[in-house]
């Protein structure tokens, strides 16, 4: 039982760990789209906030490969609680798998020219 409660308690750290780092834009290695999590007023069936996953900068996102074995999103740690996905003015193109398994998710803005 200690065995699970410190493996929960470790991954719930790790997740506050992710969203606290993101308090600025990152950018996606090799390419000239950021990304950023923020809290919204979205309030989860668990009692967690939401959050706002913001895609800028410009041209297309890059491929991700997603499975059960790994996932190389940089937001994967967050697929749960993501429930609001905005894609600015700049950005060309969605990535396959960019927002799959986001099992929060609620709204989407995409602007126009964004394939």
């Amino acid at each position: 039982m200690k065995r699970i409660i410190s493996s929960f308690l470790t991954v719930l750290m790790l997740c506050v760990l992710c969203v606290t780092a993101l308090a600025e834009p990152q950018t996606i290695d090799g390419w000239n789209v950021t990304w950023e999590l923020t809290e919204n007023d979205t309030v989860l069936p668990d009692g967690s906030t939401g959050l706002t996953l913001t895609i800028g900068g410009t041209g297309n996102m890059p491929g991700f490969s997603v499975s059960t074995l790994s996932d190389n999103r940089p937001w994967a740690a967050a697929v749960n609680t993501i429930t609001t996905v905005e894609i600015k003015s700049g950005v060309t193109g969605i990535a396959g798998n960019a927002f799959r398994d986001c099992t929060s998710l609620e709204n989407v803005s995409i602007p126009s020219g964004v394939t």
